[in-house]
């Protein structure tokens, strides 16, 4: 079972601003409750025991938020020198090495729920939750393959999709002590050399890529879970229009129930 977590919240969050101009993108509010708590909330309570949370940009203002709550797991904070110069790999290069099977998140991850069989074992090295991609949208997918298999890309461009794709939410769950060094090491290597313009997501691609080792991919609409990653205004308020819609309890002190 996955107990530990790694949380990346260093980010400027630019496409956020204004809502980051005085804050960081974890402690911008959907209605009405900051999406790292939240998150942090869930996690504890599907099962998740210790986790790290990599800050930067304002991360006073996060570490004086995640002090402020009690928590049954460990709470540990750790300071990204390069967020303002960097991609997202810097927030894992920072973070100290797991020794197990981890969970590797961003802090814009917004989910109506988070089911506490995903940090169980399912016979994979690496699961991916997934939804389907819309329209103009890019980031990081994954691919059928034949016999069974997933291929993982960051996409730049939407013109780059595909039909089939689906969109990672953001949040990896890295089953295999073997995948979990190999991965680390790796974006500590790209790191060191300079390539900071990397997402942490395209290094586990790379890995992917090798057919080393067995992907399970989660289509969260066949579970009934909704999920945004908030990075732009339009994201904010796509999710705002969606739990009022479908009237779910954000309060980050308990899990998210839709009526």
């Amino acid at each position: 079972m996955i107990t530990h977590a790694i949380i990346a919240a260093a980010g400027l969050g630019t496409r956020l601003r204004p809502y980051t101009a005085n804050k960081p993108k974890g402690l911008v509010e959907v209605a009405g409750s900051p999406l790292l708590p939240r998150l942090a909330r869930q996690l504890e309570q599907a099962g998740i025991e210790d986790m790290t949370t990599v800050i930067g940009y304002r991360g006073e203002m996060l570490a004086a938020a995640l002090s402020g709550e009690r928590w049954r797991m460990s709470m540990t904070l750790v300071s990204s020198m390069d967020f303002e110069t960097s991609n997202n790999i810097s927030s894992i290069a920072a973070a100290p090495v797991p020794d197990g099977p981890v969970l590797i998140a961003d802090c814009d991850v917004l989910l109506s729920r988070f089911p506490s069989e995903w940090l169980q074992k399912d016979g994979a090295d690496l699961t991916i939750p997934t939804r389907p991609l819309q329209d103009g949208e890019a980031g990081t997918v994954v691919r059928a393959l034949p016999g069974a298999r997933w291929n993982m890309t960051v996409l730049r461009r939407s013109q780059d999709a595909r039909v089939d794709d689906r969109k990672s939410i953001s949040l990896y769950l890295l089953k295999s002590p073997a995948l979990v060094a190999e991965f680390f090491s790796a974006v500590r290597i790209a790191f060191a050399s300079g390539q900071t313009s990397l997402y942490y997501e395209d290094v586990l691609s790379e890995i992917v890529a090798q057919d080393r080792y067995k992907v399970n991919v989660v289509n969260i609409e066949d579970l009934e879970i909704d999920a945004f990653e908030i990075d732009t205004v339009q994201d904010l308020q796509a999710a705002e229009m969606t739990l009022s819609a479908r009237a779910w309890s954000v309060h980050p002190k308990h899990s998210a129930i839709r009526s």
